[in-house]
C-alpha cells in the first residue's frame, strides 16, 4: 500500500471513529428555571448579542415562566453522558427568540443564534440567558437547545411574561442577598483568621 493510500485509509478510520464517538454522547437536563450568577467577563458576538462568562451559578426556583425584567437569568443545568468519562467534547448551544430582535441598530435583526461550547463527559454544565438590555425584554417562548453536529441533544422552552407575580422576583433577589451575606461572612472569617495568625494566636 502506498503512503498516500495509507494516509487516506487512516483518515477514514479517524472520521468513522469520530462519528461513532459523537453518536455515544447524550444529554440529560437535571434542573431548569431561574438562576443567579456572577458575570466575570462579557464578549460581544458579531451579531451584537453579548456572551457572558459566569461563576457562582445558583438555581433559584424551578419554573417555566420567566419575568420579562432586567437582571433576570434563566436556563438549565445538564449532564453530558457518554464515553470515555472526563473527555471534553464540543457542543453547539442555540438560543431562539420569541420574535426577531435587533441587538444593535447598526446590525440586522436576529431570530436565533448559536455558538460552540466545550463540556466534559460525566460533568454537570449550564446554559442560560440573561435579560441585560431593554431590547431583550420580549414576551413569548424562549428556547434553549444543545446540538452535536446535526443531532439535537436537548431542548427547553421557557415563556417570558410580564404577568409573573412578584414572588419569583422576590425569591431571586433574596437568594442574591443571601449569597452576598455568605460571601461577606466568609471574608470576615478570613480576616479574623488573618488577624489571629498575625497576633500569633
Amino acid at each position: 500500500m502506498t503512503l498516500s493510500r495509507l494516509s487516506a485509509a487512516l483518515g477514514l478510520v479517524s472520521l468513522f471513529a469520530a462519528h461513532a464517538h459523537a453518536q455515544s454522547v447524550s444529554v440529560s437536563i437535571i434542573e431548569h428555571g431561574l438562576y443567579t450568577a456572577e458575570i466575570t467577563a462579557t464578549e460581544r458576538m458579531p451579531n451584537g448579542v453579548e456572551r457572558n462568562l459566569l461563576r457562582n451559578i445558583c438555581h433559584v426556583v424551578t419554573t417555566d415562566k420567566v419575568p420579562a425584567r432586567l437582571n433576570v437569568m434563566f436556563g438549565f443545568r445538564f449532564r453530558t453522558e457518554g464515553t470515555p468519562t472526563g473527555e471534553v467534547v464540543e457542543l453547539t448551544r442555540v438560543t431562539r427568540y420569541p420574535v426577531s430582535m435587533k441587538p444593535s441598530p447598526a446590525l440586522g435583526a436576529v431570530r436565533e443564534y448559536g455558538h460552540d461550547i466545550l463540556v466534559q463527559i460525566g460533568r454537570v454544565s449550564y446554559i442560560g440567558y440573561g435579560f441585560n438590555h431593554d431590547w431583550e425584554l420580549q414576551t413569548g417562548p424562549w428556547t434553549l437547545e444543545l446540538w452535536q453536529g446535526r443531532r439535537k441533544l436537548a431542548e427547553k422552552t421557557m415563556t417570558a411574561t410580564k404577568e409573573v407575580g412578584e414572588a419569583i422576583v422576590g425569591i431571586q433577589q433574596s437568594t442574591r442577598k443571601n449569597s452576598e451575606n455568605v460571601s461577606q461572612t466568609t471574608r470576615t472569617i478570613e480576616e479574623a483568621t488573618s488577624l489571629a495568625d498575625k497576633s500569633g494566636a
